[in-house]
Order: structure tokens, then C-alpha cells, then sequence
């Protein structure tokens, strides 16, 4: 039971630990905090959930789409706003891979439209430690 609180409040952005906030967490602090955001990011790209997006990503953060295409934050929270795309979305094969203040979490998408059409994608997210919590940097799906 007490993991799944430290996930939740991992999850919540609330500090688990009193590290400075240049420090990254101990690796197994940051992999369940990892594992925790990717799992509310799924949830977040399900509902179009804007804010989180937002809080989520910095400036600069840039998506290497499925077509090789470039798109940048505001083009990608701009996809997420209105009808959200996929009624049922699901995610498995996650791999953390921690490199000091920089992480990688590579997974495999799943998810299906309303109209009934699925989506199988491998996804790598790059993870900063920036300001006291991970930041989404980078993407490629």
C-alpha cells in the first residue's frame, strides 16, 4: 500500500523526498516517479487534458511525430484541445532508463478511436530534471 501512496503523490507533483530541487531523486524514486507520469500522461492524452500537457512540457519541448514530422508545444497541445481522439487508451513494455538529470521511458501506445480503430505506437519520452520535478522534453512515436 505504501507504494501505491508514493506513486500517487509522485504523480500529484508534490515531493517525496527533501533533495534539494537540483538534485533528481534516488533512482528508484524517480523510476516510480517516471513510471507514474507516464501513466497520467496516457490518462491526460485520453481526456485532452490541456493544463497537465502544459505543466508537463517546457518551451522548447519538440515531437518527432510517427511521420518524421517536427511538431512543436504549440502545435501539440493545440492537437490535444477540443474532442479528445481516442475513447480507450493503454500502454505496456515501459523501460526507464535513467541518466542523471536526463531520462528516457521508452513503451508501447495502444489505443482505440470511436470509431472503433486501433493504434499500436512504440513511443520514447525524454524526461529533464528541471525546477524540483521531470519536465517532458522531448518525444518521437
Amino acid at each position: 500500500m505504501s507504494i501505491l501512496l508514493a506513486i500517487a503523490v509522485m504523480a500529484n507533483g508534490s515531493p517525496v523526498a527533501a533533495a534539494p530541487a537540483s538534485i533528481p531523486p534516488f533512482p528508484v524514486e524517480a523510476e516510480l516517479q517516471l513510471r507514474a507520469i507516464n501513466h497520467r500522461f496516457a490518462d491526460a492524452f485520453r481526456g485532452s487534458d490541456v493544463a497537465y500537457m502544459s505543466k508537463l512540457t517546457p518551451r522548447d519541448f519538440l515531437l518527432t511525430d510517427s511521420d518524421g514530422a517536427w511538431v512543436d508545444r504549440d502545435a501539440f497541445l493545440a492537437r490535444l484541445r477540443g474532442q479528445a481522439p481516442f475513447d480507450e487508451v493503454a500502454y505496456d513494455a515501459v523501460q526507464v532508463r535513467l541518466l542523471g538529470e536526463v531520462a528516457m521511458l521508452h513503451g508501447v501506445f495502444h489505443a482505440r478511436t470511436p470509431a472503433g480503430e486501433r493504434a499500436h505506437v512504440r513511443y520514447t519520452h525524454v524526461y529533464a530534471w528541471q525546477d524540483g520535478r521531470w519536465r517532458l522534453v522531448s518525444a518521437q512515436s
